[in-house]
């Protein structure tokens, strides 16, 4: 959270992988977010990963995206935020990643002219 603070610009969209909430939500304040923080909660979808993508397709269009992780769910060899950062790379452009331990942000442009490939 203090990383994409740091780093978001004004405009920026944050979408909040669905088990990441709560933890967005206790550090937000700490790290500058205010109360009314601009984000997106995405669905949980374990048993049909198909609505992840068509949640993930709300994003498209913008330019800055930030997708913030933690408590990725890994079942048997199957990992979402893998899942998630292979789509997110098939149609648009990653432009900044960090990782700490539990948790990940990636930054996409994910503007339409991008997604015309």
């Amino acid at each position: 959270v203090q990383y994409v603070n740091e780093h978001k610009k004004d405009g920026d969209v944050i979408y909040l992988y669905y088990s990441s909430q709560t933890v967005f939500k206790y550090y937000a304040e700490r790290y500058g977010f205010n109360n009314n923080a601009n984000y997106i909660i995405g669905v949980s979808s374990r048993s049909n990963w198909t609505k992840y993508i068509d949640d993930l397709n709300q994003l498209r269009g913008h330019k800055r995206v930030w997708i913030i992780f933690a408590h990725i769910y890994r079942p048997g060899e199957a990992d979402e935020e893998k899942f998630f950062s292979h789509y997110l790379d098939s149609v648009g452009a990653r432009l900044d990643y960090f990782k700490s331990e539990g948790t990940s942000a990636y930054l996409y442009d994910l503007d339409m002219i991008v997604n015309e490939r």
